[in-house]
């Protein structure tokens, strides 16, 4: 008899091996002999493989724009989206960044300046943009001022001087404090030396959108260049010329090009002409239009040879560009970038000194009387109308890495 202790007790059953037709006796069979039918898929068509893959393609990565983050701008240009991807050209004549004589706290109030006055002090107003879905809460904006120059990364002599920064807080693309004209806490007042030609850079960063970390305008959208001055007949531009050829690095060619109907959005940003149209200049021949460019012209390009620097005029500068097998080849449109070199030397009509500055020497090859603004405006244009737009670009390795315009008026 079973004492206190517990007992596990185990029954095995056990089943009958049954045959394969009493097996589907039990079981049951298929009294109606059907089956799974059997299914040739159909052959693939490419052309919607190709449309579904490009919907997940585009729905796996959506622009950043159409993301869920801040997307903060500063245009280098009117009409700026923000692409940086080619590099954007002409990126230091940005709409953004401006200044008014005085402490001033209403842009309403006054007029923006494009010639600062040396030893006055000066407002400085950055307009920042938010085109993204998520609003940029605690954006900071910074500017700083620098010395004439082409180029602000690490190679540069001399890094830019801070003026001051502040937050702002921006609204997603969708409601009107997206943008906001944003005053720079303390006042800049421009160094006599350089007669006002000082350098404006602004850079705007978010947590959720950090800028770069230099001042590379041509490929960040978060950095504003504003490297635009307004020359009156009498002002003398032989010191800025000269510091601009200081600036120019060595290897690398100075081009002069007239930048036309350019000038327009250039005015009526900074509100120099308000309430009428902007009159254009009536250019001279030699001002030689580069094909496919109808608002550019070319002035000349200074490039350095072991006896100096080389100049050559507007004509052959752009024949140069013509000869470039890349263009010959009829695989891109004419680049400034894009040069023959040996069809370039052959153009040059004069051969400088080292000493004399590759901007000066370039700005004298159009037979100037003098470096006055007056002057050189009457040797592009036989009227110069509300100005004609000069643009100084340097060209390193194929690359503009950097330029300076001026607007003279005759």
């Amino acid at each position: 008899m079973p004492g206190n202790e517990d007992q596990n007790y185990v029954i095995e059953e056990t089943h009958p091996e049954l045959t394969p037709e009493e097996d589907k006796g039990q079981r049951g069979g298929d009294p109606d002999h059907t089956s799974d039918p059997t299914v040739t898929p159909d052959k693939p068509d490419p052309e919607r493989v190709k449309q579904v893959t490009g919907w997940l393609h585009d729905h796996r990565h959506p622009p950043r724009q159409d993301g869920l983050w801040p997307y903060l701008l500063i245009r280098a240009h009117p009409g700026d989206t923000g692409v940086r991807q080619p590099p954007v050209s002409y990126f230091w004549e940005s709409p953004d960044v401006r200044v008014y004589s005085g402490d001033i706290t209403d842009p309403n109030s006054a007029t923006p300046v494009l010639h600062p006055t040396p030893g006055q002090p000066h407002s400085v107003f950055v307009h920042v943009w938010n085109l993204g879905r998520l609003p940029a809460l605690g954006t900071s904006v910074r500017a700083w001022w620098a010395n004439p120059s082409f180029s602000f990364d690490a190679s540069s002599p001399e890094p830019p001087h801070y003026i001051g920064g502040t937050r702002v807080n921006l609204g997603d693309r969708t409601s009107a404090d997206c943008h906001q004209l944003v005053r720079i806490p303390g006042l800049w007042t421009p160094v006599v030396e350089n007669g006002g030609h000082e350098c404006l850079l602004a850079v705007a960063t978010h947590v959720m959108d950090p800028a770069s970390g230099n001042f590379a305008a041509s490929t960040d959208r978060h950095v504003g260049q504003r490297n635009v001055t307004l020359a009156a007949p009498s002002l003398d531009l032989a010191p800025l010329l000269i510091r601009l050829g200081a600036a120019l690095t060595v290897g690398s060619d100075l081009q002069l090009l007239h930048g036309g109907a350019d000038v327009k959005p250039i005015l009526l940003a900074h509100k120099i002409v308000a309430g009428r149209d902007v009159v254009l200049p009536q250019l001279r021949d030699v001002v030689t239009p580069v094909p496919d460019h109808p608002t550019i012209g070319h002035l000349g390009t200074v490039t350095r040879t072991l006896g100096g620097h080389a100049v050559i005029p507007g004509a052959a500068s752009v024949h140069a560009m013509m000869a470039h097998p890349q263009v010959a080849a009829m695989t891109a449109r004419p680049s400034f970038t894009a040069i023959d070199r040996t069809a370039l030397l052959r153009g040059r009509i004069d051969v400088q000194a080292r000493a004399i500055s590759p901007a000066v020497a370039v700005v004298q090859a159009l037979k100037v009387h003098d470096l006055t603004a007056g002057s050189i405006a009457r040797a592009v244009s036989t009227s110069s109308g509300d100005g004609n737009l000069l643009r100084f670009q340097e060209v390193r390795n194929g690359v503009v890495v950097g330029g300076y315009s001026v607007i003279v008026q005759g």
